[in-house]
């Protein structure tokens, strides 16, 4: 699950098995800093067996264009709302000093190791009067407000309006810098003390208690994460109406943005997950449709093979491309 404060990260994860298959995958559970995509090396393999034929030896990653921004212009909550400012990654590369923050606008505070390169912008404000250009000054979760943007406008030419967390500080602001690549929602609510927004009207209140599928209490925090009231999958035989998912379940509104070629069938469902934590992943399937979307996406992202012969001994690739750099305007 997401971890608060950890930078997004593309990951292939696999489980080789010289006596049995092999399990492999690719995740952006923890949102994307990079395409990746993962296959077998050309060799003889075994025949799938029970396992759906798109799910045997094929490539994760491979059918994937990784461009999130295409899906993030119109997150699917009940009111949609922009959210690529929110879930742009950016970078500023600003170097802490004893009196200056280099790389920064001026003003501007840069928090980071010092004298390095890879700090962070930040300007605490009274009045959106003392903030660059269309910033406004904008209260966070920790009670001060902050100069931040809310689109690509409030940027200088060339920047991106994404989100950035402040450490020092502990919380998550918008500011303008170079595109780095794409956040998830699970990122932000991996600490659950996180609120992302304004406090007065938080976009993700992560350890707010709401009302789970089974009636019982559950969170943001974990129904992203799978973890809590919502450690089951709804997949398993024992899932019950607080379980996390089924993403592939036609009894939610989303379920067309999963593939329909799918290696496990919904058990239960949970239509609090549906609501409150799909729209979120929506975006991720899309841009890759064979990658982890969630902890429970196993119906859609999990992919097996063996090599033939008594030992399994089958090599894998892994590839790498750059993300597709949105627009700037």
């Amino acid at each position: 699950m997401g971890v608060g404060g950890q930078q997004p990260a593309t990951i292939a994860e696999f489980t080789l098995q010289t006596q049995a298959t092999d399990f492999y995958d690719i995740t952006n559970i923890n949102g994307a800093d990079i395409g990746e995509q993962m296959g077998p090396l050309p060799t003889s393999t075994q025949t799938p067996g029970a396992v759906p034929t798109f799910y045997w030896c094929s490539t994760p990653g491979g059918n994937c264009k990784f461009d999130y921004g295409t899906f993030t212009a119109s997150v699917p909550l009940a009111k949609p709302i922009d959210g690529t400012p929110l879930l742009m990654l950016i970078a500023q590369g600003c170097t802490q000093g004893p009196a200056t923050a280099a790389g920064c606008p001026s003003g501007f505070q840069c928090n980071g190791n010092p004298a390095a390169t890879n700090g962070v912008c930040f300007l605490q404000c009274t009045s959106s009067a003392q903030c660059p250009l269309t910033q406004q000054c904008v209260m966070a979760s920790n009670g001060n407000s902050y100069c931040q943007c809310s689109k690509q406008s409030d940027c200088p030419v060339g920047e991106f309006c994404g989100s950035q967390f402040i450490p020092g500080v502990g919380i998550f602001q918008q500011q303008c810098g170079s595109f780095e690549g794409w956040w998830s929602a699970d990122d932000f609510c991996g600490n659950s003390s996180n609120i992302i927004g304004n406090p007065s009207n938080p976009v993700l209140n992560c350890g707010a208690m709401i009302t789970n599928g089974d009636g019982g209490s559950t969170n943001l925090s974990q129904l992203f994460g799978c973890t809590g009231a919502n450690a089951t999958s709804c997949y398993q035989p024992t899932a019950t109406s607080g379980c996390c998912g089924c993403a592939t379940s036609s009894a939610n509104s989303l379920f067309s943005a999963w593939p329909t070629e799918t290696s496990l069938t919904c058990v239960s469902n949970n239509p609090v997950w549906a609501a409150d934590t799909q729209p979120w992943l929506a975006n991720l399937k899309q841009a890759c449709p064979s990658a982890y979307s969630y902890p429970f996406d196993d119906a859609t992202s999990t992919f097996q093979c063996e090599a033939q012969g008594s030992t399994n001994l089958l090599g894998y690739f892994i590839g790498f491309t750059d993300l597709p750099k949105p627009t700037s305007e």
